[in-house]
């Protein structure tokens, strides 16, 4: 078996805690029985493949953290079992960071963007940074990722957060209205009445609606067709589902950092005929093997833990720490907006290389390896993954590359070590892993994507290179102070 990034894992198995507040939990009130079937079918009960389970589990494109109920399949778009969620607390009980409030409320209410994650990702950066210049626009403290043009140092912070992040969401996601409404009422009541309530609402409407016109033309919703190339080392769709390519045109997407989605396009992958493909293939194909002799249990649980996307687990372990901290209010807006911009950009660049390079999933790899030109491959014509590979191609990995991008912004926030978060995971309800390095649970997305039989680690390494640039580059330029530039233009410009 090939070795592992580090001899000793550094992570805690411990047991799923029961949590008194929803800011608290992990996932986001992941809802454990309805999610966990779909999740679980999708690594363990391989043989049962019916088309809907198929649909709503590969390619990790369902709700992040939501059940979907009814509508169930597609990639993204189902509709969401979560309208029994109740308000975050009373009025009389809970002491509320709005920013940390509306950070699991977005995470609770995005999982059905168009294109699953990507959307997701999207509509959680647009939120954050609606929050984030709504209180710079009271505050006057923070710069401005939009610059609205709109300043009342009268108005009450905490509502003009509120007033932002909720007219995004409701916007981007109407679906989600009833709950969307019943969270502003009660995060409203907790404010105190009078005119800065009001003019708080009006101004963080404004600046929501001023960053949403921002992102209307972003190139989300244009789709671009996919040239199949019919040839060795070229991504083609994936047994079971043969799902058509997610998304081909996001690194198009505008992003919110960075220049363009090509920025920091990583070097190709290896040559087929090359010592270092044929190495990376014969180590996804003993440990990623659906029957695998050569997996642990613990790599097992891994690759099923992790088939969540990064933001459901990022978000998370950012809020922990920042409520253990007790950060201000403009401290989280901050940390946040970077944090899941960072995230954002990092899909877009990672789509941009994907599809540049079209690089094959090992599913296809070693069933046709003996096309590959490799003497050391050897192929494996009913060779099956542990987790269903999604459907886009292979190289680089965007879950390095997301998780390269978390763990920037995460480390110049926290520092790299010494710190304790615990994640839980709806795609396997029944762990929870206390990790104490950001870089530790990396090594275990990592071993994640080739234990579970869908990545190459060349794959892993050059992801997390590609969502480092780009989280680097996010901490050098977005905004720190009132004088910081930003990285859109205004509309009145």
């Amino acid at each position: 078996m090939t070795k592992r990034n580090r001899a000793t894992p550094q992570r805690e198995a411990v047991t799923p805690p029961t949590f008194t507040s929803p800011r608290q939990i992990p996932c986001d009130g992941a809802r454990g029985a309805a999610s966990s079937s779909c999740w679980n079918g999708c690594a363990r009960s391989r043989a049962a493949r019916a088309d809907a389970l198929l649909l709503a589990c590969a390619a990790l494109v369902g709700a992040a953290c939501s059940a979907t109920e009814g509508a169930g399949a597609g990639h993204g778009g189902a509709a969401q079992a979560s309208t029994d969620l109740a308000p975050l607390a009373d009025a009389s009980s809970h002491q509320t960071d709005v920013v940390l409030d509306w950070n699991a409320i977005a995470l609770q209410n995005t999982g059905d963007a168009p294109f699953g994650l990507l959307g997701q990702a999207r509509s959680l950066a647009i939120v954050h940074v609606a929050m984030h210049d709504a209180l710079d626009a009271v505050t006057g403290a923070l710069g401005s990722y939009t610059h609205p043009l709109l300043s009342e140092p009268d108005a009450s912070k905490e509502a003009a957060v509120v007033a932002a992040a909720h007219r995004v969401l409701s916007q981007l996601h109407p679906a989600r209205a009833a709950v969307l409404d019943s969270e502003l009422s009660a995060a409203l009541a907790r404010i105190a009445s009078g005119a800065a309530k009001v003019a708080g609402i009006a101004l963080g409407e404004q600046v929501a609606d001023h960053v949403l016109a921002l992102r209307a033309e972003d190139g989300a919703a244009t789709t671009v067709p996919y040239a199949s190339v019919d040839r060795a080392g070229h991504w083609r769709p994936t047994p079971p589902g043969f799902l058509p390519p997610l998304a081909p045109h996001w690194g198009n997407v505008t992003p919110l950092v960075l220049a363009r989605g090509d920025q920091f396009r990583p070097p190709p992958p290896p040559e087929l005929g090359d010592a270092r493909f044929a190495r990376d293939f014969n180590e996804v194909k003993s440990v990623g093997d659906l029957n695998s002799a050569s997996r642990p249990s613990d790599r097992a649980d891994v690759a099923r833990f992790f088939t969540a996307p990064g933001p459901v687990f990022y978000n998370p372990a950012a809020r922990q720490l920042a409520e253990e901290r007790g950060a201000s209010l403009e401290d989280n807006a901050r940390l946040f907006a970077r944090l899941n911009a960072a995230m954002a950009d990092a899909f877009i660049a990672c789509w941009d290389a994907k599809y540049y390079y079209d690089f094959w999933r090992p599913t296809t790899a070693i069933r046709a390896a003996d096309l590959d030109g490799n003497a050391d491959t050897l192929a494996a014509a009913d060779w099956a993954s542990l987790v269903v590979p999604p459907p886009f191609p292979s190289y680089p990995s965007g879950h390095a590359c997301v998780g390269g991008a978390a763990r920037v912004v995460l480390e110049h926030e926290f520092g790299a070590a010494g710190f304790s978060v615990m994640l839980t995971s709806p795609a396997a309800p029944e762990l929870a892993f206390s990790y104490h390095a950001w870089q530790d649970i990396l090594d275990d997305v990592n071993d994640a994507r080739i234990f579970g039989g869908i990545h190459f680690r060349f794959d892993q390494e050059r992801g997390g290179e590609l969502g480092h640039d780009v989280g680097e580059y996010v901490e050098a330029n977005a905004p720190h102070a009132a004088t910081a530039t930003s990285p859109f233009p205004s509309l009145t410009e």
